[in-house]
């Protein structure tokens, strides 16, 4: 997490609840950019016809669905981005996706005209390697602000990246082909003027990303660590209410013993610098110069008191927001059935976007009018991300 970052402290000093719309407008944009991943379909046929009839005559539409399986590295891109802002801070961490993604839209303009692998790394892996580290950070620092509603945020920043095709799928379309020229009975376009703009469309889109991103990351920002008093009695292992919360095996929730944790470390997790803790006990009179830095939503101050029906929210608490490592995540039910889950969501949504347009030319012969049609199931792909967020907070991600 990053210290004493000015634009963090600015933001805490905003109204608590404007202070989450700044991070939201950085993350929108920088999503925004992100989401063209899912404009490779428009631009299929555009690449396939350059690179048949400029790069190499060998080259067939089909073999350039390998991009999209390159760019399908992001999932394992987004624990690098995990780790670089757990490291080094969000808005490093987010940089370096994002240089990541515009680079490889830049150097695509010259790979394009060079060969299929090298097209392939530029456009395929370093695009979504950066679209990976990038998107999970700029979903976390949001979320990170508004923890109560998680949902409805998420689902913002996940309806921009959404709509970016809506956007630019028209955009390049109305730069590369304006005329509205006809593709061939194949599928590939065979006008020289429209060969001609594909490589400078790359360079003039990553101008477009890296204006965005560059915006974008000035607001992304972690909540800053905030100190909390606490009574001294707490973090003395004579005191009953450590004994309790901290070290007593029989407060533990039945319900949370997936989580492995071996008892003997219990203490030493609730006891974690970055633990948080989010219910105010009714009673904080107990209070000293012990101080002990946590995260929070807001600043206002949180205190434990001596009083023993508030221990087992404590502990709970603790345990809900204790950061957990990968060994403790892999023996949940949970991970597991979220990634059948999204794999599911994911699989019919890319050949969707990857195909359309290829599939689509070989009966309608108006290249703009594809791209209206794409662009407004992207419009209702972002709508109901908005939706499902807000669903979610009301009742549940289950529901």
């Amino acid at each position: 997490m990053e210290k004493n970052d000015p634009i963090g402290i600015f933001i805490s000093k905003l109204p608590e609840k404007f202070r989450v719309f700044p991070v939201l407008f950085g993350a929108v944009l920088i999503h925004l950019s992100l989401g063209t991943y899912h404009t490779f379909g428009n631009m299929v046929p555009y690449m396939a016809s350059y690179m048949k009839n400029r790069t190499n005559p060998e080259i067939e539409m089909d073999q350039l669905l390998w991009i999209p399986m390159f760019q399908g590295c992001f999932p394992f891109a987004m624990i690098i981005g995990g780790f670089l802002s757990t490291k080094f801070g969000p808005r490093f961490g987010a940089f370096i996706g994002c240089a990541f993604m515009s680079g490889g839209v830049f150097l695509s303009a010259f790979t394009i005209k060079s060969s299929l692998l090298l097209f392939m790394l530029t456009y395929g892996v370093m695009f979504g390697a950066g679209q990976g580290i990038a998107y999970v950070i700029a979903v976390s620092t949001v979320i990170n602000w508004v923890p109560k509603s998680v949902g409805l945020f998420s689902g913002l920043v996940a309806g921009a990246f959404g709509i970016s095709a809506a956007i630019f799928t028209p955009l390049q379309t109305a730069l590369i082909n304006p005329e509205n020229f006809v593709a061939n009975s194949e599928g590939y376009f065979t006008q020289p003027k429209l060969l001609e703009r594909v490589p400078r469309i790359f360079i003039l889109l990553s101008i477009v990303y890296t204006i965005m991103q560059i915006i974008g990351l000035i607001f992304i920002c972690d909540p800053p660590k905030l100190v909390v008093s606490l009574p001294p009695q707490i973090l003395s292992p004579s005191n009953k209410l450590f004994r309790r919360c901290f070290s007593d095996s029989a407060l533990i929730d039945p319900s949370l013993k997936w989580l492995g944790i071996p008892q003997n470390k219990m203490s030493n997790i609730l006891l974690a610098e970055q633990i948080s803790v989010k219910r105010r006990v009714q009673n904080p009179r107990k209070i000293s110069t012990v101080e002990k830095e946590i995260f929070t939503e807001t600043d206002v101050e949180y205190y434990f008191s001596d009083t023993s029906e508030d221990s087992d929210d404590i502990l709970l608490d603790a345990l809900e927001h204790a950061d957990f490592g990968p060994k403790i995540v892999l023996k949940s039910w949970t991970f597991y059935s979220l990634s059948v889950t999204l794999f599911c969501c994911s699989f019919y949504g890319n050949l969707y976007y990857n195909l359309y347009k290829t599939f689509a030319n070989h009966f309608i012969d108006d290249d703009m009018f594809m791209a209206g049609v794409f662009s407004a199931g992207t419009i209702a792909n972002a709508i109901a991300r908005i939706g499902w967020g807000i669903i979610a907070d009301k009742f549940s991600f289950q529901v």
